[in-house]
């Protein structure tokens, strides 16, 4: 693993200021890179579901939103870093040009679950954005966004991953969870 990695693997990114976070996204070294970009962006998308739906005192399954977007929150957050380290590994064994296969599986699992987890966010954002208080609404809309955009790269790094051939199964599924994010986030834009 990278120093970079290795300190991201240690604090995870609650222990990183947002300029750090940043700084570590910009290194010219094996590290944080789209995918943890992808994970933090729907761990923001959640914590914005997360909000709104604690501030729709009137709705009543808020407090489980709020719930639900509060794990996919935590969830997402643990797979940022869990990104980083996989491709640091996968750097790592392509320039050593041992142990490659293995490493790029992982990192296909690792943005396999960023997809699943931003997905789900983005059908939170969508359930949310007609239920929730109207002053939250955009928000929720926003969310849904951020959402579709991490699942978005999650599929297009999978695409470029060297492990994956047209028709392989991952691919067909995270292609899968951007088509359902997409329509997930013209439901929740349609509701602000």
């Amino acid at each position: 693993m990278s120093i970079v990695a290795d300190r991201l693997a240690l604090t995870g990114v609650e222990g990183l200021t947002l300029g750090e976070l940043l700084d570590m996204l910009a290194l010219d070294e094996p590290g944080p890179a789209a995918s943890t970009a992808a994970a933090l962006s729907a761990a923001a998308a959640a914590a914005l579901v997360e909000m709104a739906a604690e501030r729709s005192a009137e709705w009543p399954e808020a407090k489980g939103i709020a719930a639900q977007a509060s794990a996919r929150r935590a969830r997402l957050t643990e797979l940022a870093a869990g990104s980083a380290d996989a491709l640091s590994e996968a750097m790592i064994a392509l320039e050593r040009r041992d142990g490659i296969e293995p490493s790029l599986r992982r990192t296909v699992e690792v943005l396999q679950a960023i997809a699943d987890a931003a997905g789900d966010v983005g059908e939170l954002a969508a359930y949310t954005a007609d239920r929730a208080d109207w002053q939250v609404r955009p928000d929720v809309g926003a969310a849904a966004v951020l959402a579709e955009a991490a699942v978005s790269i999650a599929a297009l790094l999978v695409r470029a991953n060297l492990t994956v051939l047209p028709g392989d199964e991952r691919r067909v599924e995270v292609e899968r969870a951007a088509a359902n994010a997409s329509v997930a986030t013209r439901r929740a834009l349609e509701a602000v």
